[in-house]
């Protein structure tokens, strides 16, 4: 089979394949989609590029069929391709045995596991880039590849530091949520001169989302501006405070940092020492409201939400990595935290390009607030909102650990709960009726409830192995992976 520049594909919804990049002895894989008298189509798997390529003899190809090929001769503006065409009722293992013999790799099962891990992922098999992941196999035991290649689709560079970020993902009991509660006990429990500058310092430099409109009710307290001393100031922010709490419905450490952010900005040229004198004061409760900027409330989950959560979260571990003030003060265990959390951020920024894989703290109601929710999908499909299967993924003391696979097609809902503790089954049946009343309610029709036993947790790395009939249409499941 010969190709030339001059073969390539003309198709606009196709970008042309750059066959200069292809070396003597690659093998790529490819779907037949149409074959000629002397001329067949093919499209490169994990690419559009759609190449047309002459045919020297009859090859006894079939339109859709999945082939490999190997480069046989690249020379100028000419590639000559050779079908890998198996003669064994095993064809797959044939062609990583003879890949492992013609590069010349150690034949065992990190080879094997490597090239097939490529053939699944419609990557060109080359010598250097084999003989690369296979180094990266073998000098880092906590790395496999599963985990190279999520790391490999975010196009993020293999190093001991992402490995640490991808198997903190993976690893249940280390959690955005746990982490941020976790630094504001720490801060909570040193001394307050320490950090209250540097604290006050961040509360009034952060433009906080603010969801109240303080304008009004600051309009019928002045006299908060007129405070001569910082036990005054306390006084008329706390009526103000229990005012605006009376008046909105709303706890007061849901909105005392927006409205200490407020009072900090309404008057820019304001004296802002009794702020900073107040939060010295009452370092625990700004603390304990500070800590509402870094959860998710349910009842306004949404993606601007979700932005500002992540905004105020790495702000605040900035600052404290950052700041020259009280902040270089606290503990090693402190900074560390804030260094880990921040890294978590910027990696889960990474994954981004190709799952949407969230860590989300999440504020259930006022008594629980160690919920977290994740959410995976593929991003090079566009998602046919018509039709989405998601994963739901429980952790509750009541409950136990369970899973809920969700298909919604147009209005109507299916779920499959996965169960780590099967006797809490009970209690879902007790309260399915419940559910389909609430999906009633939102215009859902519950068609289909099934119920099994959970042996393996679903994660990034695994989903699609572990729910392999989910999403059949495209293999994948598409929308969300939450966990709770």
């Amino acid at each position: 089979m010969r190709i030339d520049e001059n073969s390539i594909y003309n198709k606009k919804d196709y970008k042309a394949v750059n066959i200069s990049d292809l070396k003597d002895g690659d093998v790529f894989r490819a779907e037949v989609l149409d074959i000629k008298q002397n001329e067949t189509i093919l499209k490169l798997l994990g690419t559009n590029s759609v190449i047309s390529a002459k045919t020297l003899k009859i090859l006894g190809l079939k339109i859709g069929e999945l082939v490999n090929f190997k480069v046989t001769s690249n020379t100028k503006n000419q590639l000559i391709l050779e079908p890998v065409i198996s003669s064994t009722q095993n064809p797959e293992a044939e062609v990583i045995q003879n890949t492992i013999k013609n590069f010349k790799l150690p034949d065992n099962n990190i080879s094997e596991g490597l090239i097939k891990k490529m053939f699944d992922n419609s990557m060109l098999l080359g010598k250097e880039s084999l003989t690369n992941f296979y180094s990266l196999l073998k000098e880092n035991p906590s790395l496999d590849t599963n985990k190279l290649f999520i790391l490999l689709k975010n196009n993020i560079s293999v190093t001991e530091e992402s490995i640490k970020n991808l198997n903190s993902f993976i690893n249940q009991n280390t959690h955005l949520n746990n982490q941020v509660d976790g630094l504001m006990k720490s801060l909570a429990s040193i001394s307050t001169t320490d950090i209250a500058d540097a604290l006050a310092d961040f509360i009034l430099g952060t433009d906080f989302k603010i969801n109240i409109k303080y304008d009004d009710f600051v309009s019928n307290n002045k006299e908060i501006f007129k405070s001569t001393s910082v036990e005054v100031f306390e006084s008329n922010i706390n009526k103000l405070a229990s005012n605006i709490s009376k008046n909105t419905n709303i706890s007061q450490d849901d909105f005392m940092i927006d409205l200490l952010n407020f009072l900090g900005k309404v008057d820019e040229n304001s004296d802002k020492s009794l702020i900073k004198e107040y939060v010295k004061r009452n370092t625990s409760e700004v603390l304990a409201s500070l800590s509402t900027k870094f959860k998710v409330s349910l009842k306004n989950n949404n993606i601007e939400n979700i932005a500002e959560v992540y905004k105020n979260i790495y702000k605040l571990t900035s600052s404290l990595l950052d700041s020259t003030s009280g902040f270089n003060k606290v503990s090693e265990n402190i900074l560390s935290n804030a260094s880990e959390i921040k890294q978590k951020i910027e990696f889960m920024n990474q994954i981004l390009t190709y799952d949407t894989y969230l860590q989300i703290p999440l504020k259930l109601n006022p008594n629980e607030r160690n919920p977290e929710l994740y959410v995976l999908k593929n991003k090079k499909h566009k998602i046919n909102a018509s039709n989405i299967t998601a994963l739901l993924c429980l952790d509750l003391s009541k409950l136990g650990y369970t899973e809920v696979l969700i298909n919604k097609s147009l209005n109507n809902i299916s779920c499959k709960f996965r169960l780590e503790d099967f006797d809490s089954k009970e209690t879902l049946v007790k309260h399915m009726n419940d559910l389909k009343l609430k999906l009633s309610s939102l215009g859902y029709n519950l068609i289909n409830i099934a119920y099994e036993n959970l042996e393996t947790k679903t994660n990034i790395i695994n989903k699609n192995d572990l729910l392999p009939d989910e999403g059949k249409e495209d293999k994948k499941i598409h929308s969300f992976d939450i966990r709770v």
